[in-house]
């Protein structure tokens, strides 16, 4: 097997590109540590995956998009019979319909045909077994198209931020179309406005900045598009060629095609089941290597000076979307991915709060990007509250995590726009605040509902809407808190909103909580009446406790 040791991602990039260019047959084994993978392709094209990864079986994926319950499943694959299919057994038990099943394969097919880009290094060797296509049906194939997959994966393990360098270093030169370029973005269906990049490059080459402003890029993928399509020879720099082995790779037919698995003439059931490849190198984990920046101090300072529009980019990218959508991820996502997706965009974003000379636009962007992915992970991370906004979301409540950030406007329309719009907030809080203080809560939650219609980020609409619910619902619903924790994503000094929070906490008994909450109230607001009445009650509470412990004690 030959072996990766760095840059294992544009390795693993132009190996799939080029096997689908050459429509080679026949199966590619990647492995790294005690870990395997395994693609069977059919003319370039993935019609079966295998991995040791316990997240990755099929078993496990059932479970993680809620076709299977966990238990059922347990117990039929205990009571299976050696040799017998659990595919088979789950559909001829009814448990699953044959055409769910395929069309589950398939969607896990896709989402784990380009899932080795994590790896930065591996040991891989592609095995020529003529015989696959022979064995298998035509129509039964699975439409799954490798650059789509391959473009998906990117998105989803590449960040801008390690891409970014790489892209921008001005060593490399202009950007340039490379051949075939439409077709190759066609084929990876990339969305807009990345399907206009031929079109852009079409008439002279670009840096990547003029690319960014060229193609408003409201994602943040646009770094990780250029550094795939670099990779597989989709388009140039004018200074800096290929890597030697991708552009090996990318032809497709110079990757050998060594002996079949075990030497064996056909494949057996345990060449499609259990066969790991050769033992792989003992590499520690960790993602892939980020490129290192431009020595020089100009490509340095180039790119600390795109932070802030990649920062709003990233923001207005997420803003009005749900829990979900945040992270670029479907319903059905499994922990691993949602875990993977918030620790990498919350190391990014972090990284670029603390880069000096940040104006404190970006820093404010950083920031609300960070506490709203808190939020998510917060709400997603445990089965009890994801099930619950799983249950909210189903029934059309949706929460937006994050709101567009306000930008200046030169001619100052925006500005008085806004100024309006506060003051039309105000009034209609005001009267709001009325029904609250005549303990009219059911009025007030209507009402509160009604203009958050319209204003679904005030912050104080949501702290308002949060108490209300708590009044008119109890402690039994989770929306009173989580209303309240939204407010606070908007505005972390919410001082209303920390206040209900600790008033809830109270209320439940969580005397701990309910002072911490009184606590972050003070610094906001040091005159406020019930952080001073808490804190003296707690105070109180304890002395009471201490003295008759010395009275039983005597």
């Amino acid at each position: 097997m030959e072996k990766v040791t760095d840059r294992g991602a544009e390795t693993f990039a132009a190996l799939l590109f080029g096997l689908h260019r050459a429509e080679r047959t026949g199966i590619l084994e990647l492995a790294h540590e005690r870990s395997w993978r395994k693609l069977y392709l059919v003319d370039g094209a993935p019609v079966m995956y295998e991995s040791s990864l316990d997240s990755e079986r099929l078993s496990k994926t059932l479970v993680k998009a809620d076709i299977v319950s966990e238990k059922p499943l347990a117990k039929i694959i205990n009571s299976l019979q050696p040799g017998e299919s659990l595919e088979a057994r789950l559909v001829a038990d009814g448990v699953v319909g044959p055409e769910e099943l395929r069309a589950h394969k398939r969607t896990n097919l896709e989402r784990h045909t380009a899932v080795a880009l994590e790896w930065s290094q591996f040991d891989y060797r592609f095995s020529d077994h003529r015989l696959i296509s022979g064995r298998i049906d035509d129509a039964l194939l699975p439409a799954v198209k490798p650059l789509r997959a391959l473009w998906f994966a990117v998105k989803q393990h590449i960040s801008m931020d390690w891409a970014l360098p790489f892209v921008t270093d001005p060593e490399a030169g202009n950007i340039r179309a490379g051949e075939g370029l439409a077709e190759i973005l066609e084929a990876m269906e990339v969305e807009a406005p990345f399907d206009g990049l031929s079109e852009a490059l079409e008439s002279d080459d670009k840096s990547f900045e003029d690319l960014f402003g060229a193609l408003n890029d409201k994602s943040g993928h646009l770094a990780p598009l250029v550094w795939l399509l670099e990779a597989v020879g989709a388009v140039t720099r004018s200074t800096r060629e290929q890597e030697a082995v991708c552009a090996r790779l990318c032809d497709g037919n110079e990757i050998p095609g060594e002996v079949p698995l075990h030497g064996t003439s056909e494949l057996s059931e345990s060449d499609t089941v259990t066969s790991p490849p050769p033992q792989a190198s003992r590499h520690r984990t960790k993602p892939p290597q980020r490129r290192p920046s431009p020595k020089d101090a100009a490509a340095r300072n180039r790119t600390a000076n795109h932070l802030p529009d990649l920062l709003a980019t990233a923001r207005d990218h997420r803003a009005g979307k749900d829990y979900y959508g945040f992270f670029d991820l479907s319903s059905d996502a499994g922990q691993d991915e949602i875990k993977e997706a918030y620790e990498r965009n919350t190391k990014l974003w972090r990284s670029a709060l603390s880069t000096e000379g940040l104006p404190e636009s970006g820093k404010a962007d950083a920031q609300a990007l960070i506490d709203a992915a808190d939020r998510v992970w917060d709400t997603l991370k445990t089965k009890k509250k994801r099930k619950s906004y799983n249950s909210k979301l189903g029934a059309g409540l949706r929460d937006e995590v994050i709101a567009l950030a306000e930008r200046s406007d030169t001619s100052g329309a925006a500005s008085l726009e806004s100024s309006q719009g506060d003051a039309e907030v105000e009034a209609k809080l005001r009267t709001a605040e009325e029904l609250i203080e005549n303990s009219q809560y059911e009025e007030a939650l209507q009402f509160l509902n009604n203009l958050r219609v319209s204003h679904p980020a005030d912050p104080q609409v949501l702290a308002s809407l949060g108490w209300v619910n708590f009044q008119v619902h109890g402690g039994d619903d989770d929306a009173a808190e989580e209303f309240l924790q939204l407010s606070l994503t908007f505005d972390p000094t919410n001082a209303p909103a920390l206040e209900y929070l600790g008033r809830i906490a109270q209320a439940k008994g969580d005397t701990e909580r309910a002072l911490e909450f009184a606590s972050r109230v003070k610094k906001i607001d040091p005159n406020n009446a019930w952080a001073e009445e808490s804190k003296d009650e707690t105070s109180a509470s304890k002395k009471k406790k201490k003295r008759g412990f010395w009275r039983r004690g005597g």
